[in-house]
């Protein structure tokens, strides 16, 4: 009993998003994520936001997906720099800093990937060097099925 209510608290704090927060869900309805106050959810594509700073994210429903950990061999070949979290549960790790164009200044690019309706959901948090990472975090944190 007491592992169940333990893993029910554990359910609870992971999905919570903080007061205040926007909610965004991808275009099936499956899948959700909230965004600070101050981002702004894109007119044209409901499942994406945008930091004042340019950070953005955005949210995608993958059908029939499983959340399957990276294999260490493999976390190099997909361009894993850090790994957060590498579990059945929750696949959440953040790219090397990288230029798009050359001449522009670099942003790092966070996935996680969770269990969601028939499915999972998938999000990719593209931040500067400068965000704390704990932001990044609290957005993933908000990553799930919708309620």
């Amino acid at each position: 009993m007491r592992l169940l209510l333990f893993f029910a608290a554990l359910a609870t704090v992971a999905s919570a998003q903080p007061k205040g927060w926007q909610v965004l869900k991808d275009k099936t309805g499956a899948c959700q994520m909230a965004v600070p106050p101050d981002w702004h959810p894109n007119p044209q594509l409901p499942n994406m936001a945008t930091a004042p700073d340019m950070s953005d994210a955005i949210l995608q429903a993958q059908a029939g997906k499983t959340v399957r950990p990276i294999p260490e061999g493999a976390q190099s070949i997909v361009g894993v720099a850090k790994m957060l979290e590498n579990t059945p549960q929750r696949v959440f790790w953040a790219g090397k800093p990288v230029s798009y164009p050359a001449t522009a200044p670099p942003v790092v690019g966070y996935h996680v990937t969770v269990p969601g309706k028939g499915g999972t959901c998938f999000a990719q948090i593209t931040v500067k060097p400068a965000v704390p990472e704990s932001l990044v975090k609290q957005i993933a944190e908000t990553v799930g099925p919708t309620k």
